[in-house]
């Protein structure tokens, strides 16, 4: 697996593009020119990353990640899903949520968002998550890397007219396969300054003070 910081280096080059790009996208008044999105590897989306580094150093303490079940048994061959949700978020515009796991036991399926998450009655980049194309901004992120372990997933509502999420709820499902015998974390990550984390309407990023994860015991089908 690559270092944690490589990884989310390249996440956060492709989460601000989704959650900045995307959300203003839609957002600006019809006297101003739209942006236009840039390369993943640009100059003005790196500054965008350099700017949010700042940013994502927030922790609110008040609020929490959730992932359940958190102890899951399941056999070798057999689906299973994971649930992540957040506890006391406050004035939340948009979400990242960023998974580990051991590549020789689980694999990431997919990722679902559920008709009742946190943003189901409000106006987002889209009805389901979809994997992530830098040509189509308005998608929701979604970026699978089993042989690597890692999953990326994130939402943001589109507009500046719409009211926030302020509470506790469901961000999202995972959706994962076991492949391999043995126990294995799946870890939500907060580890660097843009693992795991929530924008609010300024789109200042905010994480909780501690992690979470589930433990994952694969037996013989």
């Amino acid at each position: 697996m690559k270092s944690t910081k490589a990884i989310s280096y390249a996440i956060i080059i492709i989460s601000i593009d989704i959650l900045v790009i995307a959300s203003f996208l839609f957002s600006l008044s019809v006297t101003e020119s739209m942006p236009v999105a840039e390369p993943a590897d640009s100059t003005s989306t790196r500054a965008h990353a350099a700017s949010f580094n700042e940013a994502g150093d927030r922790t609110d303490r008040n609020m929490t990640f959730l992932m359940l079940p958190e102890e899951a048994l399941v056999k070798v061959n057999e689906t299973f899903t994971i649930q992540i949700g957040v506890e006391n978020a406050t004035d939340m515009y948009g979400w990242q949520v960023y998974l580990s796991y051991d590549p020789e036991m689980l694999r990431c399926v997919d990722v679902h968002l559920p008709g009742d998450h946190v943003f189901s009655f409000r106006i987002t980049a889209g009805d389901a998550l979809v994997e992530y194309d830098s040509t189509a901004f308005a998608n929701p992120l979604r970026k699978i890397q089993n042989s690597e372990g890692w999953t990326l997933a994130g939402n943001c509502l589109l507009g500046r007219n719409q009211s926030t999420f302020t509470g506790s709820g469901i961000l999202c499902q995972v959706e994962l396969k076991a492949i391999g015998c043995g126990v294995s974390p799946i870890k939500l990550l907060l580890d660097s300054n843009f693992g795991s984390f929530i924008l609010d309407s300024n789109l200042r990023g905010a994480k909780p003070p501690s992690t979470v994860e589930s433990l994952v015991t694969c037996t013989e089908d």
